[in-house]
């Protein structure tokens, strides 16, 4: 837990003044001139990390089975791991997968809208935006170090259940918040209950699959949870793509027939979502290292 914390952490540490250089380029550039210097930059500081990861990444796996390369076997051999995958997930993770199903749907139905509600709905300048995402970026990396040692310390099933506690109240909140000093620390909640899913879900994981089919199990289920809070993207499995597409295509929809559903609907299924990780998730009788 303490490492997944602090691997959550320092990159947050490093880009928590992303959010406030966004609002700050939206309001002295306008938004399309703003675009085209964030993606650039963004392109660029890609060009160096795959540097940096061909420079000074290594392997961690010792014993490398050779692949065959045959387009035709390739093929087969991806398939008939995925259906291995798939009996082991239904037998073993059927009750996190239908929990992270559930979280992957809810988090891209309303990922895209949380700037346009909160300068919309909220009255919010693209600034104040800003700086309630560099607010909250600040208070995530600091807390995601000791959020570890919390997750360590009471287990990932209560740390799990616990950031659905603070997240549900939070997000009806920021629902009904009224200007920059109400919206704040209702963003704050919501994306300090996204660590704590994020880091669970990711110590969960790691104690419940074998490391010798952890690649693949992961690739199914992707490398954790996530509540869909703007500003934080994490790599999600092919069990995951199917509900988090189809959240991105209701959510538009929901949206235009009213900007406060998504926020309601999330509070609504995340709290049968924590009924259903109470009952039904629990931790591993004997942890794989």
């Amino acid at each position: 837990g303490k490492l997944y914390g602090f691997n959550f952490a320092l990159p947050n540490i490093v880009r928590v003044v992303s959010p406030y250089l966004g609002g700050l380029f939206i309001a002295r550039f306008e938004l399309i001139p703003a675009m085209r210097i964030g993606f650039m930059i963004s392109f660029l500081i890609g060009i160096i990390v795959a540097a940096m990861r061909l420079l000074f990444l290594k392997e961690t796996i010792s014993d490398i089975q050779e692949i065959n390369w045959n387009p035709v076997k390739l093929f087969k051999d991806a398939y008939k791991d995925t259906n291995q995958s798939l009996r082991w997930v239904w037998e073993n993770l059927r009750s996190y997968t239908a929990v992270s199903m559930l979280l992957s749907f809810l988090g891209s139905m309303i990922l895209p809208f949380w700037i346009l509600y909160a300068t919309d709905a909220l009255d919010l300048h693209p600034y104040q935006w800003g700086i309630i995402l560099l607010w909250s970026g600040i208070a995530k990396a600091i807390l995601s170090l000791f959020i570890g040692g919390i997750v360590d310390y009471y287990g990932s099933r209560k740390c799990l259940l616990f950031g659905f506690i603070l997240a549900i109240p939070s997000m009806y909140g920021f629902n009904l918040a009224e200007g920059f000093w109400l919206a704040l620390p209702m963003f704050t909640l919501i994306t300090l209950s996204g660590v704590f899913i994020w880091i669970s879900s990711q110590v969960y994981l790691a104690d419940s699959i074998p490391r010798s089919i952890r690649g693949r199990i992961m690739a199914g289920l992707g490398s954790g949870m996530s509540l869909g809070v703007s500003g934080v993207g994490f790599a999600s499995g092919f069990l995951i793509f199917l509900p988090k597409t189809l959240g991105s295509l209701v959510g538009g929809f929901i949206y235009y027939l009213n900007p406060q559903l998504p926020w309601l609907i999330q509070s609504l299924l995340l709290s049968v979502g924590l009924i259903y990780t109470y009952l039904k998730i629990h931790n591993s009788e004997n942890p794989y290292e």
